[in-house]
């Protein structure tokens, strides 16, 4: 009968006890679950009105043995449902709990309490400021942590499993927070499933390879991710934002991979800042957070024989990509903007290949070539301020090269352009 009586509370939003004078409990999901503590919500019904206790039974089993104070509450007239929310404390780390809420009508001293369906909860693993050696897996969201960082790693090869949860830094009336996540050389860590909020730096990994970030949301008061030193480090399929050095910045981390993510901005910074060679910067979208009209490019890159291919560019972005380095590959990618050059190629070029881009709308020129071993081939140019493609002498032009609807009646420099 109570199993009948719950479902009519959660789906009518009231149900009717079936005894004189009885009161019963339903037991609902924990939340702030800590490694020592979680709340337990429930709703409880009473058949006649007037006070209700409720309470929580916890234990490591269904027998329990342990329960909260009983909460006593006088009820307003009519009142004979409503929600009841109870802290189970002196729990140990990363441990299944059973627990069940109850209620009982006082006055009626001859009927049983009501409780509630078994439910389990695990205690969090962590907590602030810990130092993770081992695999972990969140059990709720990890929040309003302060000082120097959140979780610091200490092993090679942990996996840090957010599990759909967020932890969030305290972001201090000046602005300072922790960094999330930091990791100061183990290699092969990965971070994947949530969210990283209130944080200077959300990854920050320095001389440490094979690092992976997936499915990972983070929006930071500096930046999204960063990595100095190292080799072989990807961020994949996740959703990266920072206010003052980019979403992922790179430093001497050899052969980074960004694929399949959205690279955003908030104030004055770039997507993607990369000063590292072999880079793999592929299908990503770069829209920014905010729309400033003095930012960085949506990717800036100084380094040698990068792959960029496939990507998108759309919002305020000061120029799409800025491109430094020797034997780099820019193909496939669609770049609209509103301020700027949309590809910009640095004199401090060589070997570029640009291969398959379309940009469209820059006030200044579609492509702003300044390296003489620059190659171009099959690019489309349209709608922008000045020049489509506004090539140094001595580009290769492999043809096939569009532009139209450009500021300059010839449309392209150096470069044979159709229609």
């Amino acid at each position: 009968m109570l199993a009948v009586r719950r479902a009519l509370l959660v789906t009518a939003g009231l149900a009717v006890v079936a005894c004189s004078g009885c009161a019963a409990g339903f037991t609902g999901p924990p939340d702030e679950i800590a490694v020592d503590h979680a709340f337990v919500n429930g709703n409880w019904v009473d058949s006649t009105g007037g006070t209700v206790d409720t309470w929580v039974q916890y234990g490591l089993t269904r027998a329990y043995g342990l329960e909260t104070a009983h909460a006593h509450e006088t009820l307003d007239p009519g009142v004979s449902q409503g929600d009841t929310r109870h802290l189970i404390g002196g729990l140990q780390r990363d441990t299944v709990y059973h627990y069940r809420v109850c209620a009982s009508d006082p006055e009626e001293t001859q009927a049983a309490p009501g409780c509630g369906e078994d439910r389990r909860l695990r205690t969090q693993p962590v907590t602030c400021g810990d130092t993770v050696t081992a695999d972990i897996r969140l059990t709720g969201d990890l929040g309003s942590c302060s000082g120097d960082y959140i979780l610091k790693v200490g092993a090679d090869g942990v996996d840090i499993n957010l599990a759909g949860h967020t932890l969030s830094g305290f972001v201090s009336p000046r602005g300072e927070a922790p960094r999330a996540i930091v990791n100061h050389g183990f290699d092969d860590v990965t971070v994947r499933n949530g969210s990283l909020s209130g944080f200077t730096i959300g990854f920050s990994a320095t001389d440490a390879s094979r690092n992976v970030l997936r499915n990972l949301n983070a929006a930071g008061l500096a930046v999204g991710a960063s990595f100095v030193g190292g080799a072989d480090n990807e961020v994949r399929r996740s959703e990266l934002a920072g206010a003052t050095n980019g979403a992922v910045h790179s430093r001497d981390s050899a052969r980074l991979v960004v694929a399949d993510s959205k690279l955003g901005a908030t104030f004055n910074d770039a997507g993607a800042l990369i000063e590292s060679d072999d880079a793999r910067i592929v299908r990503n979208n770069f829209v920014p957070v905010l729309d400033f009209d003095d930012r960085l490019p949506a990717l800036k890159l100084t380094g040698n024989r990068a792959h960029i291919a496939d990507n998108v560019v759309s919002g305020h972005w000061h120029g799409g990509f800025v491109l430094s380095g020797s034997d780099n590959v820019v193909t496939g990618n669609r770049l609209s903007g509103m301020f700027g050059d949309g590809i910009f190629v640095s004199a401090f070029s060589s070997r570029l290949t640009l291969r398959d881009n379309v940009v469209d709308g820059f006030p200044d020129d579609g492509f702003d070539v300044q390296a003489a071993s620059t190659s171009l081939d099959a690019n489309s140019a349209t709608n922008n301020g000045d020049w489509g493609i506004d090539a140094v002498p001595g580009v290769t032009d492999l043809g096939g090269n569009t532009a139209s609807g450009n500021g300059q009646a010839a449309q392209c420099r150096n470069v044979a352009c159709s229609p």
